[in-house]
């Protein structure tokens, strides 16, 4: 029985989407909600190891479609990455070879693959009509590893391997693609929540989303859309500033989820290391920098190490907070697209407030855009 046929026959499956907002307590809500057997698509892998624990099933969506989309590929894939040394440990200081490894290994600086344009416009597809390839003449190979034999999949009318799923969850899912969504529509029966934030969508432009677009599931006008209300991580002034700047992609009240304290906008140095806290900037270059100018040791450059001071990107400093954070100086190259209100960078700004808890630390360059 193919997806259209078990739609006929149950009817549609029910698809809610909430939008959760920074410190609203999205993770909490899933946990609190959570039955024993109901998979959630998750990103971390602490969400995930909590998740299993309260009983859930917990995974990456194409770990979760993969016994269905398996058949559909001539290779099994590859699970998991291997660590490496600045994910886990602080760099010791500026000549510390994992810190040469963290910067040559940004993604800007990843080889593009013949296969990438052909990989977004497969994720940018939702499973209906006709697929924007011949899906055969395809190799599941570099990025079409997991999304072309999703892709084969629902082209075939997305028949189930084992019995569906009669009810999901998906986290983050501002972070996924039109494919990806319908893959998780396909193996449920009869309900699938998703919740996630529109306004942390900083990763969806490399899954061949448009930046001014809405993520997929916020595409979705069959679902039932419901609001998290009630911070608890920032305070005014600094949430009002974060929506303003937000305001022209995704334009969502500050009361929706600032918190009761205070969270204070203060101008600061940037020449001058801070002492805790956490620095994030546009780049993983821009940290290297910052550790080379600073003189530190023994700091990590990831938000997930442990440490008063931790720098990160803000790309890898999703779900982290502190009570102090400092953005660095946004690039000379990069300052047009904030004059622009461009989506893309609008989007990277909000994420880089919304970790402040008590006082978000702007160099004056920033704060004059701003």
């Amino acid at each position: 029985m193919d997806e259209a046929e078990r739609l006929a026959e149950g009817g549609a499956v029910e698809r809610f989407v909430v939008d959760g907002p920074p410190g609203t307590g999205k993770t909490t809500t899933i946990l609190r909600s959570l039955e024993p057997g109901v998979p959630v698509a998750t990103y971390t892998r602490a969400a995930a190891q909590e998740v299993r624990q309260r009983g859930g099933v917990a995974g990456t969506i194409y770990s979760l479609t993969w016994p269905h989309a398996q058949h559909y590929s001539k290779t099994q894939g590859r699970s998991g990455r291997e660590s490496v040394a600045y994910q886990t440990r602080p760099i010791y200081n500026s000549a510390d070879p994992a810190l040469e490894r963290y910067e040559a290994e940004a993604p800007s600086l990843k080889p593009r693959s013949d296969w990438e344009g052909t990989a977004m416009a497969l994720h940018d597809w939702d499973g209906q009509g006709e697929p924007p390839f011949d899906l055969d003449r395809l190799p599941p190979v570099g990025p079409l590893r997991y999304v072309l034999p999703l892709a084969r999949w629902l082209a075939a009318g997305a028949p189930l391997a084992t019995p569906p799923y009669e009810e999901a969850i998906i986290d983050e899912a501002q972070d996924i693609s039109a494919i990806e969504y319908a893959g998780m529509r396909a193996c449920v029966s009869r309900k699938l929540t998703s919740y996630g934030d529109p306004g942390q969508a900083i990763f969806i432009e490399s899954k061949g989303t448009s930046s001014t677009a809405l993520p997929a599931v916020w595409r979705d006008k069959g679902a039932t859309h419901r609001q998290l209300v009630g911070g608890w991580r920032v305070g005014d002034p600094v949430a009002s500033l974060a929506a303003r700047t937000l305001a022209p992609y995704w334009d969502r009240s500050a009361d929706t989820f600032a918190a009761e304290h205070p969270t204070e906008v203060l101008v600061w140095d940037h020449r001058l290391a801070p002492a805790r806290g956490l620095v994030l900037g546009h780049s993983r270059f821009s940290v290297g920098a910052a550790l080379r100018e600073w003189g530190l040791a023994n700091t990590p450059v990831v938000s997930g190490v442990d440490a008063p001071l931790r720098l990160s990107s803000i790309h890898g400093a999703k779900g982290a907070e502190a009570d102090d954070v400092f953005l660095l100086p946004w690039p000379n190259k990069q300052r047009p697209a904030v004059l622009r209100k461009e989506p893309w960078t609008l989007k990277l700004l909000y994420v880089a407030m919304t970790r402040a808890r008590k006082r978000l630390h702007i160099p004056m360059s920033l704060m004059g855009m701003l």
